[in-house]
């Protein structure tokens, strides 16, 4: 008597390439014995359903198919040959552009490739599956449904439960799939990042100069993607091209993100299709594009960013799951999919086999991608140099004395795991290693405010960060530092006669101390915020912003050696006058700058208000707000009580900076501290504060010298 065959309901959470390839091997796989019952679950749509017109609207971005990818689609019958093979582009050759200079390889040289819209070879597996199998009774399709849980105790999905024997996780970077690793399987070991760059994928005509089906290298095309030509440190850019279907080539841009590319290329503005299209066309010399439709493309498009995955382990017997493709080894798809994705019947039994197969594939997969190119210009020269090298001598020197390049072996089917092996035995990988992670490291630490500038660290430079990387962050900095640097400096002067006892005989070291406790945003750093602006989004540029590091020295230097010590000698009032004048102009300067950047930053008062209240984010909000309180005074421990309160020659009470600073103007001319409000808008509040600052000491002088006058008389008279 014949037995019934074992159904096996297979769960399919993600309708990218690996996910559908996954379906169809398990639906292909169904013998006497066991049965495979598919669904498929995937939020977007059902690509195998649109027609070419449709299928052009979502044109998405490249990715490339070497030996790899290639074996794993011939492996179903007729899936290559009348499915994908009608939505890409087979290579011909490879070309290197440096300037006009080209270097071509042909495909004997790097191994058989395939260019493919990532969303068009979807399609294509969609089709293959509605057209074999939608009618078998043994696929369920849903399309627009999420994951949004994986039940371990019962093995099944909600919110509508869906009962599984297998589940497969391809669905992607953010899988919900491997989150249940995660929380049911402690020796389960997961890492998440972007791949470190940013980038645009343009689809273009094909221009005259390029072959419908060569593939085009564009290495330092652009001097505003990774700021070449800019500086020595600066990364170098990297431009490819691949060949599309319908007459078409992708261009895809990309710069590294500790160097951001210049501020004209991230406009999204149509009206600024013109500058792009001029900043294009003058550096780019590999062969003339239509730029007008580069930039209304650049302009329409936001920039990517793609994931990369490292997984210890990719199943659970305990779950019953397996995860594939970018949930299991997220990198750049320029080298393919698995060989295989088709299970044997008895899944708890291969589970763990194929799990450690493809873990040390798929791991040496990510490591080879992200550092077969280095981060640093002259690495990645000599990287290139040896590779060229390599593979002459390879071709020239008998008896294979000199090995080729692992990098093209891969290309022509060889293991990663393999060439994983080869590149560390000859050392490429972990230089190249070294150099990346430093800089992705380095980076992690100044975007989160682990280290500023030179390494300084304190409370408040995560804040910084955070406010440079507004347009507007500069903004209300520049309000709020137009006032401390008269105030916070030139106050110093105040306090010396004597009295103070304590800590707060040290205004300015209390001061320091209080801003690292993160109470303010005032002093400690007027010189760091620089360079984390002139690298941040806004109107700032390094030329004119490193300049103003030094500016505060020569506000500091007027307090003498009230930093440092207490009760050094005041100044004499007209010294001190004209003093308060030199920084009234310098506050004005910075002030009439601030707004020069307002200008460049937006087109009207009414945006720039915006963006520093109305829409500001929270560290530009927090600090106008700070600009606001800083104007009406600075809070600081008094430096005077009762009978040791502070007067000057002529009897007039100096509290020194403990007095907030307007209050401290009216308490010896009202009118003179309504006129610093009054002037404030015109000059600047730091500027006209320091103005009134300097009148008052003007007339303290001219008692000073009539007293001293005075007493001059009485003593001939005496």
């Amino acid at each position: 008597m014949q037995q019934p065959k074992r159904i096996c309901r297979a769960v399919v959470v993600g309708a990218g390439p690996a996910g559908l390839l996954a379906a169809i091997n398990l639906l292909r796989r169904s013998s006497d014995e066991v049965e495979y019952h598919v669904t498929l679950v995937e939020t977007g749509e059902d690509y195998g359903v649109l027609d070419a017109a449709g299928l052009e609207k979502k044109r998405s971005w490249m990715i490339g198919l070497s030996t790899h990818g290639l074996t794993a689609l011939r492996a179903v019958p007729g899936l290559y040959e009348d499915y994908v093979s009608q939505v890409g582009v087979p290579i011909e050759s490879t070309a290197i552009y440096l300037g006009k200079t080209m270097i071509e390889a042909g495909a004997e040289d790097v191994g058989e490739n395939y260019v493919v819209d990532r969303n068009f070879i979807v399609a294509a597996l969609a089709r293959y599956l509605n057209d074999n199998f939608r009618r078998s009774g043994r696929l369920t399709l849903r399309y627009q449904s999420k994951v949004l849980f994986v039940d371990p105790d019962e093995k099944r999905i909600f919110e509508e439960y869906l009962p599984y024997d297998l589940l497969i996780g391809a669905d992607g970077v953010r899988s919900a799939v491997r989150a249940a690793l995660v929380a049911n399987e402690r020796a389960f070991e997961c890492s998440v990042a972007d791949i470190f760059t940013n980038f645009k994928s343009l689809h273009l005509h094909l221009p005259a100069a390029v072959a419908e089906k060569k593939v085009v290298v564009l290495p330092q095309c652009l001097k505003g993607i990774n700021g070449a030509c800019r500086s020595a440190r600066r990364r170098p850019p990297l431009g490819i091209g691949l060949p599309e279907t319908g007459g078409k080539i992708n261009l895809a841009f990309g710069y590294m993100l500790d160097t951001p590319c210049d501020e004209a290329l991230h406009s999204q503005d149509a009206s600024d299709a013109e500058v792009v299209a001029a900043y294009f066309k003058a550096p780019f010399k590999p062969f003339e594009l239509d730029w007008a439709e580069v930039a209304r493309v650049w302009v329409g498009q936001p920039w990517s960013q793609t994931g990369q995955v490292h997984c210890s382990f990719y199943h659970s017997l305990k779950l019953q799951l397996l995860i594939l493709g970018d949930a299991a080894h997220a990198t750049s798809p320029s080298i393919g999919p698995p060989r295989s994705i088709a299970l044997p019947r008895r899944s708890h039994a291969v589970l763990p086999a194929f799990s450690e197969e493809r873990v040390k594939e798929g791991n040496a997969l990510t490591e080879v991608a992200f550092h077969a190119y280095s981060m640093s210009p002259h690495q990645q020269l000599l990287v290139t140099l040896s590779q060229l090298l390599r593979g002459a001598l390879s071709k020239r020197v008998p008896f294979g004395l000199v090995a080729p390049d692992p990098l093209t072996e891969v290309g022509k089917g060889a293991k990663l795991s393999h060439a994983y092996d080869e590149l560390t035995r000859i050392g490429r990988l972990p230089a190249v290693r070294a150099v990346n992670e430093a800089a992705r490291r380095r980076h992690f630490e100044l975007r989160t405010g682990m280290a500023l500038g030179g390494g300084f660290v304190c409370i408040i430079t995560q804040f910084l960060h955070a406010l440079a990387a507004e347009p507007a962050g500069v903004l209300p900095w520049g309000l709020t530092i137009g006032l401390p640097l008269p105030a916070t400096g030139l106050l110093n002067p105040e306090s010396r006669p004597g009295g103070p006892k304590g800590l707060v005989r040290y205004p300015t070291a209390l001061g320091l101390l209080g801003q690292l406790l993160g109470i303010s945003l005032v002093f400690p750093a007027l010189w760091l915020p620089t360079p984390a602006f002139c690298k941040g989004r806004g109107a700032v540029r390094a030329a004119c912003g490193y300049p103003s590091i030094g500016l505060p020295a020569a506000f500091l230097s007027l307090s003498g050696g009230g930093a440092l010590r207490p009760n050094s000698p005041t100044r004499r009032p007209r010294a001190l006058s004209r003093a308060y004048a030199a920084a009234a102009a310098l506050a004005f300067v910075g002030y009439t700058a601030n707004l020069c950047l307002a200008g460049l930053a937006f087109g009207s008062p009414r945006a720039a208000v915006g963006a520093l209240w109305a829409e500001a984010p929270p560290a530009v909000a927090f600090m106008s707000i700070d600009a606001g309180v800083l104007f009406l005074g600075r809070a600081a421990p008094p430096l005077s009580f009762g009978r040791d309160a502070l007067r000057d020659a002529a009897g007039v009470r100096r509290d020194g900076p403990g007095c907030r600073l307007l209050l401290h103007l009216a308490s010896t001319s009202p009118a003179e501290a309504l006129a610093a409000l009054l002037a404030s808008p015109l000059v600047g509040p730091g500027a006209a504060c320091a103005l009134m600052l300097s009148r008052r000491e003007a007339r303290l002088g001219e008692a000073a010298a009539g007293e001293a006058a005075g007493a001059g008389e009485t003593k001939k008279l005496a």
